[in-house]
């Protein structure tokens, strides 16, 4: 089983690397410091884990793998921004205008 940890010290205590020792079947990964991109991806496996995991009950691997097939599979077909918005269209007003730009008009 792999673990993805942030840097916090906490998880480099003695007893916590006492535990790893008894328990070699857990890896520790641990995220680099300054890492604030990685909250995206944090963020979306604790939605994956609330939404699909905590409401499903799974008869085997297979199953799970099923249903967070085609969790990944919604979730990719209809991406958002991060404020739920559709991204903005882009504005071809002033400087920004091609044709301005072509005829020298600025």
């Amino acid at each position: 089983m792999h673990l993805v940890l942030d840097n916090y010290s906490p998880h480099k205590h003695h007893k916590v690397r006492a535990w790893r020792e008894a328990h070699p079947r857990f890896y520790f990964h641990f995220t680099p410091a300054y890492a604030s991109w990685l909250n995206r991806v944090e963020h979306w496996f604790s939605t994956l884990q609330r939404q699909v995991m905590d409401r499903g009950s799974f008869d085997d691997v297979a199953a799970l793998q099923a249903t967070l097939g085609r969790s990944c599979g919604a979730t990719t077909a209809k991406p958002r921004s991060r404020s739920g918005r559709p991204p903005p269209t882009p504005s071809w007003s002033g400087r920004s205008n091609p044709q301005n730009l072509r005829n020298g008009a600025l």
